[in-house]
């Protein structure tokens, strides 16, 4: 599962273009950016931060013997997995890469030229979870060279301002401060108000979230995540369904020939068109049941010996 890294950022200046375009007082009115992004999506950058190769997304599960060896004593980290992957098979894209950043790292490079990330994105690398900072230890016994990976800074600090030619590409005022995001199930959860202990959340989208407020740290059970809020010092407990929304493009891409078409024909969207078909569907579609392994070594699904 790999995508073009430059997509991201003309995704995310079309976006800011169309929102600021929208709104009565123009960029003006707004006093600050975050990003909030997809987690464990690595890209080899160079020392501009411009990609060397694609970005590997989080749902890519390639891994070596010796990152499954790791993953056991220290949890499904997949961003380690990826890198110690490269290492292994791609050494000397490995070693051209000035930092293997993650996606927040290399919008915000794109930004207002800090290539670093939030703890809610590295905690899927070789990180200490008390000091929220990489940890020697994981990066010597992974082989993970520690300067090969960005920065670290709390969700909430200001980072930069945005330059001149990112003013351009996304219509901010240049000097809009930019502040430092999290991750987007930490930003989901923050704005859905589960701040507190006994909120639950849940989402769906490439995969499906549950995720509940923890006020510290909670050791990993067997098959869900605990990771940083994007409060400072507090943490979210996930359990997560990883291939929910690959599945409804799967089952487009296989037995939706008809559909696809007609939408073609239309200028409809596929899925809405399928969707329509669904809604005739009795509730409990007649006792049949879906459950999505489409990325069957993460989430829920880690480490049962699914193939």
């Amino acid at each position: 599962h790999e995508q073009l890294a430059d997509t991201f950022w003309r995704t995310s200046t079309n976006t800011m273009q169309r929102a600021i375009s929208g709104c009565k007082y123009g960029s003006d009115a707004i006093n600050g950016v975050i990003v909030t992004n997809t987690r464990d999506s690595i890209t080899a950058v160079d020392k501009k931060g411009d990609p060397l190769a694609p970005t590997v997304t989080w749902v890519d599960s390639r891994s070596t013997a010796g990152s499954k060896e790791i993953a056991d004593q220290i949890g499904p980290r997949k961003s380690v997995n990826k890198m110690m992957w490269f290492i292994e098979n791609r050494p000397k894209l490995f070693e051209k890469a000035h930092k293997w950043a993650l996606l927040d790292a290399f919008i915000n490079n794109r930004l207002c030229g800090a290539l670093v990330s939030s703890p809610a994105d590295a905690r899927f690398g070789p990180i200490d979870h008390e000091t929220l900072k990489w940890s020697e230890e994981l990066c010597e016994s992974t082989g993970i060279p520690i300067d090969k990976l960005t920065d670290i800074v709390d969700s909430g600090s200001t980072i930069g301002e945005i330059s001149g030619d990112a003013a351009k590409a996304t219509s901010l005022r240049k000097g809009t401060p930019v502040i430092m995001g999290s991750g987007d199930q930490q930003c989901s959860a923050l704005g859905m108000g589960v701040i507190k202990p006994g909120r639950i959340k849940a989402t769906t989208g490439t995969g499906t979230f549950v995720i509940t407020h923890l006020e510290e740290f909670f050791p990993e059970p067997y098959v869900m995540w605990c990771n940083p809020s994007a409060i400072p010092g507090k943490w979210i407990l996930e359990g997560v369904t990883p291939g929910t929304g690959l599945a409804y493009k799967w089952y487009r891409d296989n037995f939706c020939e008809p559909e696809v078409a007609l939408a073609a024909q239309t200028e409809r969207d596929a899925y809405q068109i399928i969707e329509a078909s669904a809604a005739k569907v009795p509730t409990g579609s007649d006792g049949l049941v879906l459950f999505p392994f489409m990325a069957y070594d993460l989430g829920i699904f880690y480490n049962l010996g699914f193939k």
